[in-house]
């Protein structure tokens, strides 16, 4: 996973993360802390403002951008309360990804932007919109958020 990382030192760029390891300084060997943002395949987080923001890139969000978005806001940002997911250009949720949806829906405050109308439709005819609030902006979710 890559991570945008800042140290002490000065240092500001790219680290790697693997499993089980510790992102280290490449110039002087310090531990490194996350500065904002998280790629990770096809999916890009990013930390700011107490708010952690989801987008995808791809048209199809499947098992694994789900297993990506579960990792990143379970895991990799437990401690963040508010998550906003864009959606702009994603017209196919996967059953794994809904799953994933309705459970940030249900232990976070989840705001889900510029979704698509076929994405709507299929998740009132499975019974799920009340779960999620839909916004058509960036700017229209970020209020009071």
């Amino acid at each position: 996973m890559s991570l945008q990382v800042r140290c002490a030192c000065g240092y500001v760029g790219e680290g790697t993360r693997r499993e089980g390891q510790d992102l280290t300084c490449p110039q002087c060997g310090s531990p490194l802390r996350q500065t904002g943002s998280v790629t990770s395949a096809n999916v890009l987080a990013e930390v700011t403002g107490g708010r952690l923001s989801i987008r995808f890139h791809s048209k199809k969000v499947t098992l694994v951008e789900s297993e990506q978005l579960i990792r990143i806001a379970f895991e990799d940002h437990a401690d963040v309360a508010r998550v906003l997911v864009d959606l702009k250009g994603v017209e196919y949720l996967g059953s794994s990804a809904v799953s994933a949806l309705v459970r940030l829906a249900i232990e976070r405050k989840l705001r889900l932007v510029q979704t698509n109308e076929k994405i709507v439709k299929t998740l009132q005819a499975m019974g799920l919109v009340s779960y999620f609030e839909f916004h058509p902006t960036m700017t229209d979710a970020l209020k009071d958020f």
